[in-house]
């Protein structure tokens, strides 16, 4: 009997000692089995590399060619009322009375999205006021403004704007009329620019030229 106790109690004891060393090494291989399992294993995200956008250029402006005057209703004008030219900064004077100035130039960038339209390129804006001198009224409905750079000389693409607004009615006797164009004129090239107003088929065209900084 002593025997069979001896012998039971050293069983228990191998089956407790096998228990822990399992247990042990279930805790280690468990580790073990997390460090190693590729579900919970970090791994580096794939670099992404965006494609930049594209650039469109802007087509070169087209050589000024020979000049086409202006028809109203399918006939070519013949204006008996001249004025010489002037500046960007003072008026266009006819002899009749009536005048034609810059009030202003702005510079800055075109901006947007659309067909014909060429984001970051520089836009010139320039504030225009005719004043009807005269006794009859002016009609304003087919003005024609023009602005050529460079030598040789290119004209200028026209810029519509959000402030673009061009003239349009008609000026009474003694009333002033305000109207803004733009034009994409590269910077290193307005030391020297030609801008020509055509408003009527009695008055030439007037004729701005120099700087339009």
């Amino acid at each position: 009997m002593l025997v069979g106790v001896v012998a039971l109690v050293l069983l228990m004891s191998a089956c407790g000692g096998t228990t822990r060393a399992g247990s042990a090494a279930s805790t280690a291989g468990g580790t073990t089995s997390a460090t190693m399992n590729p579900k919970t294993t970090a791994r580096p995200s794939p670099e992404v590399t965006e494609k930049p956008a594209t650039v469109v250029p802007k087509p070169a402006d087209a050589l000024i060619g020979t000049y086409v005057p202006v028809k109203r209703n399918g006939k070519a004008a013949h204006p008996s009322i001249s004025a010489p030219p002037a500046s960007f900064t003072t008026p266009v004077r006819y002899v009749d009375g009536t005048s034609l100035q810059v009030t202003a130039i702005h510079q800055g960038t075109v901006s947007g999205q659309g067909p014909g339209v060429f984001p970051g390129q520089p836009i010139t804006t320039f504030d225009l006021r005719l004043t009807n001198g005269t006794t009859k009224a002016i009609d304003l409905n087919q003005v024609v403004v023009t602005a050529t750079y460079g030598n040789p000389k290119r004209v200028a693409s026209p810029v519509y704007s959000a402030s673009a607004h061009d003239f349009g009615g008609t000026a009474a006797p003694g009333a002033s009329v305000n109207a803004t164009y733009g034009f994409s004129i590269p910077t290193a090239s307005l030391g020297a620019v030609v801008m020509f107003v055509v408003f009527d088929g009695v008055h030439a065209s007037g004729t701005f030229e120099g700087s339009a900084r």
